[in-house]
């Protein structure tokens, strides 16, 4: 269950990122901001019914990349063309990474009504914690490099934990004998 949630928390953490300091930084911020937020509820959507038939590893590939990818946007602030599709991008991918990593999760905990339990106070955690990783820890980066530093930088970190959750899916398991499992 933890490589869901480790990119989760990382989703959130550029959820944080990208909300919190975005408006600061751009002057269209705010058609950008509903850019975003319009794409991650119909994503949803979409996602659920991708899931559903391909299964929540398959969809968190394209949903964490454009995640990424509408992070880093972010950096082009200056440009009020870009920004929307960016944003749109990003609210896409990032209503798809919430379907499939909670999809992921509850898979791990099982039919137990502990587990279940268990899966989504944790899933909340790391959304809730990755928001405010973000919030803070981005103000720090945005004084040091600016938006130019900022967004690529949270697009990165995403990037590295969902790396890691590959890696981690991919390896044997003693409990799997040797399967890749959606863990």
């Amino acid at each position: 269950m933890t490589g869901p949630l480790m990119v989760e928390a990382a989703s959130t953490t550029a959820y944080g990122v990208v909300f919190t300091f975005l408006p600061l930084t751009a002057s269209a911020a705010p058609g950008a901001l509903l850019a975003a937020q319009a794409p991650t509820v119909l994503s949803r959507l979409g996602a659920g019914w991708l899931i559903d038939r391909y299964g929540g590893r398959q969809v968190l590939l394209p949903a964490v990349l454009a995640t990424t990818i509408g992070t880093a946007s972010a950096a082009a602030s200056h440009a009020p063309a870009l920004l929307p599709a960016g944003t749109a991008l990003f609210g896409a991918g990032f209503g798809a990474v919430q379907s499939a990593t909670l999809v992921l999760a509850v898979q791990v905990a099982g039919d137990r009504p502990g587990g279940l339990g268990v899966a989504g106070v944790a899933w909340n955690v790391a959304f809730d914690g990755g928001t405010g990783i973000g919030s803070l820890a981005g103000g720090p980066l945005l004084s040091l490099g600016g938006p130019s530093a900022l967004f690529p930088a949270t697009a990165a970190v995403l990037a590295a934990f969902f790396l890691l959750d590959l890696r981690r899916a991919h390896l044997p398991d003693s409990k799997n004998c040797g399967s890749s499992q959606d863990n």
